[in-house]
C-alpha cells in the first residue's frame, strides 16, 4: 500500500484547499480537483471514513484519482483538532438509479439497480422532498447485498419511479468526525511548510511512511510542531532530487519541535538560521526517533549556522545520522542525555562547543567512518555509563580531548578501534572520572601529537597495537579538511570477526587503513567528505 508524497513547489498554493498529493501535483496526471462551500462542497454525515459531495452534475471528477493510497485529500475544516489531510483508498463518482415505486416505509428505499449505495454516502431522491422537492439525505445503512438502503431522513411525498442520485464519494484510511458544506481538494501543489494550514500537516495529519518533497528552498517564522501520531514508519521531510533544499529558521527557535511519538526522517536538505540568537534544529523529548541522511546542518562558511543539532537537558531519543555534515553550529552539535546515538559516515567539524556529548545513559552509542575536528570542545564526551564503540574515525584538532571519557569504571563496554587521534588541544584519549579502573578497549588506533600526551587515566596503558605515526594527512587545515592518510597507516587497523578473537587466529585478519579517509590508491572511489 503506498503513501502520499505531498509535493511544495513555488508555484502551489497555501490558500486553494490543495492537498499536494494527486491530480495537478507536477508528478501525477491531470488536474488539481476541488469543491468549495454552496457548490460543490464536502459531507461528511457519521463519524466514518467515507466523504461525499453535493454536487449531483459532476459525473467524472476523479477519474484520475489513485485509490493505492499516494494521493490525499484536503478538507476545509477549521474546528480545532480535527483532520485536513486524509489518505485516499476508495472512490465512487455519481451514479443515478430508480427507486421502486412503492416504499416499504419512509426511510426505506428499494434500489432496482445493481449499484452499490454505500452507507454514510450522500443521496438524493426527486420529488421526496417537502413540496415535492429534491430530498437530500445520507444513507445509514447501504445495500450490503441486498436492493435496499436506509436513509436517515424520511420521504415526505408520495414517490412513483422515482429517481435518485448517489452523490460522489471518496473513502479514506482515517476515520472522520461530522461535517457539513466543506472546501476541499485533491491533488496540486502546496507553496510553503510555513504556512498555518500546511502546519497542520506535521502537528496532527501526518502519519509514518508520509513524504513532504520540497522543490525549492524554504524559511521558517517560528518551530514547527511535530505532534503527528508516527503509525508504523517514518514521516519523511526531503529535497524533490540529490541536491540540497535549505530550511532557514528566521526566528530564536528551532526547526523542529519533536513530541514522543514522532519518528521523523530528514534527506538531502540543508538547515540554517538566520537569526542573531540561533536554536537547534531538532528539539526533542523521549521517545523520539531522528534519522539524518544526507543532509547538512550549518555551513563551511559560517553563515548562518544553527546553535547545534540536537539537544535537550533530559530524554533525548534515539538519533541516527549516516553521510551528513555538522559544520561549525555556534554550540555543542549534540547535546546530552543521548538514549542511543548511531552516526556512520559523517563530518563534525569547527562546531562552538563539543562534537557530541552525551551525559546519560546510552544503551548503544555506535560512531564509525567519521571525523570531528577542529571543535571547541572535545570531538566527543561521553560521561554516562554507555555502551560505546567508535571505530574508523578521524579525530583533529580538536581544542580539548579527541575522546573524553567520564564514566565511572571504564570497561571493555568502551571500545574504540582504528581510529586516528591526532593535534588535539589535551589528549587523545582522556579517562579523567575519579574513580578507576578505566579499562576500555583501545587497540589499533594511531596517537599523534596530541598536546598533554596520547592517553590519560587508563590504567594498563595502550598496548602495543596501538602507534604514533605521522598519518600524512593530504591536506589538514580547517578549510580542505582532507583527512586521507599517508602510507604511513597504509593497511595498519585491524577489523576481527568475534570467531577470529576466540580463537586467536591471527591469519584471519583483515586489514584495513587506520582513521574515516581510506587511501585514494590509483583506480580507487572518490573522497566520501565533499562538503
Amino acid at each position: 500500500m503506498a503513501y502520499p508524497i505531498i509535493i511544495v513547489d513555488s508555484g502551489g498554493s497555501d490558500t486553494s484547499y490543495y492537498s499536494g498529493a494527486g491530480p495537478g501535483d507536477g508528478v501525477n496526471s491531470g488536474s488539481v480537483v476541488t469543491g468549495v462551500a454552496g457548490a460543490n462542497s464536502a459531507y461528511c454525515p457519521h463519524v466514518s471514513s467515507i466523504i461525499s459531495f453535493a454536487d449531483t452534475s459532476i459525473t467524472s471528477q476523479f477519474a484520475d484519482v489513485s485509490v493505492t493510497g499516494s494521493h490525499s485529500i484536503y478538507v476545509h475544516n477549521t474546528t480545532g483538532g480535527t483532520r485536513r489531510w486524509c489518505r485516499i483508498l476508495g472512490k465512487g463518482e455519481t451514479y443515478t438509479g430508480t427507486c421502486d415505486t412503492n416504499l416499504a416505509s419512509p426511510t426505506t428505499i428499494t434500489n432496482s439497480s445493481s449499484t452499490t449505495v454505500n452507507t454514510y454516502s450522500y443521496v438524493s431522491i426527486s420529488g421526496a422532498g417537502a413540496g415535492e422537492d429534491i430530498l437530500f439525505t445520507w444513507v445509514t445503512a447501504g445495500t450490503s447485498g441486498t436492493t435496499t438502503f436506509t436513509i436517515n431522513d424520511a420521504v415526505q411525498a408520495t414517490i412513483v419511479g422515482a429517481s435518485f442520485f448517489r452523490h460522489a464519494y471518496i473513502a479514506v484510511s482515517e476515520t472522520l468526525g461530522v461535517f457539513t458544506n466543506l472546501n476541499w481538494g485533491i491533488g496540486g501543489t502546496l507553496k510553503t511548510i510555513d504556512h498555518a494550514t500546511t502546519r497542520l500537516l506535521f502537528s496532527q495529519d501526518a502519519t509514518g511512511l508520509w513524504e513532504v518533497k520540497l522543490n525549492y528552498d524554504q524559511s521558517l517564522t517560528s518551530a514547527l510542531a511535530m505532534t503527528y501520531t508516527t503509525g508504523s514508519g517514518f514521516l519523511v521531510i526531503k529535497s524533490n532530487s540529490t541536491t540540497r533544499r535549505t530550511i532557514t529558521q528566521t526566528a530564536a527557535a528551532a526547526h523542529f519541535t519533536c513530541s514522543t511519538v514522532n519518528r521523523l526522517e530528514t534527506r538531502y536538505l540543508n538547515f540554517l538560521n538566520s537569526n542573531g540568537s540561533p536554536g537547534v534544529v531538532f528539539s526533542t523529548s523521549v521517545g523520539v526517533v531522528i534519522f539524518i541522511n544526507k543532509c547538512v546542518i550549518g555551513a563551511n562558511d559560517g553563515v548562518n549556522c544553527p546553535l547545534g543539532c540536537v539537544i535537550r537537558t533530559a530524554d533525548i531519543p534515539i538519533i541516527s545520522a549516516v553521510d551528513s555534515a555538522f559544520l561549525r553550529t555556534t554550540g555543542n552539535c549534540f547535546g546530552n542525555n543521548l538514549n542511543s546515538m548511531f552516526m556512520t559516515g559523517c563530518e563534525v567539524s569547527r562546531c562552538g562547543g563539543d562534537g557530541i556529548t552525551v551525559s546519560g545513559a546510552s544503551p548503544a552509542f555506535i560512531i564509525e567512518d567519521s571525523i570531528f575536528s577542529y571543535n571547541a570542545g572535545d570531538g566527543i564526551d561521553v560521561a554516562g555509563t554507555s555502551n560505546v564503540t567508535i571505530k574508523n574515525c578521524t579525530f583533529h584538532g580538536n581544542t580539548n580531548n579527541g575522546l573524553r571519557l567520564t564514566s565511572a569504571n571504564v570497561s571493555p563496554r568502551v571500545k574504540v578501534i582504528n581510529n586516528i587521534f591526532s593535534e588535539n588541544g589535551n589528549y587523545g584519549i582522556n579517562c579523567d572520572h575519579a574513580t578507576s579502573p578505566h579499562l576500555p578497549f583501545v587497540e589499533y588506533n594511531d596517537f599523534y601529537t596530541n598536546t598533554s600526551g596520547t592517553v590519560n587515566g587508563m590504567i594498563a596503558g595502550l598496548s602495543g597495537t596501538n602507534l604514533t605515526l605521522d598519518p600524512q594527512f593530504v591536506d589538514k587545515t580547517n578549510t580542505v579538511r582532507n583527512f586521507e592518510i599517508g602510507t604511513n597507516l597504509k593497511a595498519a587497523g585491524f577489523s576481527p570477526t568475534t570467531e577470529t578473537l576466540a580463537l586467536g587466529l591471527s591469519g584471519a585478519k583483515t586489514y584495513v587503513d587506520i582513521g574515516a579517509a581510506q587511501r585514494q590508491e590509483a583506480g580507487g572511489g572518490e573522497n566520501a567528505f565533499a562538503y
